[in-house]
């Protein structure tokens, strides 16, 4: 568990080689996917140790996180549909 919160510290913290590089909606789409990962892991763990309160408000910014990618994804598909 604790390589995979890692992993999702790791996406989320991902940085550019080149730091003038504009960074592309895919990789913020990843950032955003990456951090409702992370804040449901919490989740999980946070209950597992009867912290129930700190595990509802990762479960709750998890969703703020997962409607924020929805909403994205929605845009882009309208965007390419619009485009035909």
């Amino acid at each position: 568990c604790s390589s995979y919160l890692e992993g999702c510290l790791y996406n989320i913290t991902f940085k550019s080689q080149n730091p003038t590089q504009v960074v592309t909606q895919g990789l913020r789409l990843r950032k955003i996917k990456y951090q409702c990962k992370l804040h449901l892991q919490l989740c999980a763990l946070l209950s597992q140790i009867n912290r129930h309160d700190e595990a509802l408000e990762n479960a709750k910014k998890a969703i703020e996180f997962i409607q924020e990618l929805l909403a994205e994804d929605f845009k882009t598909g309208s965007e390419v549909v619009n485009g035909l």
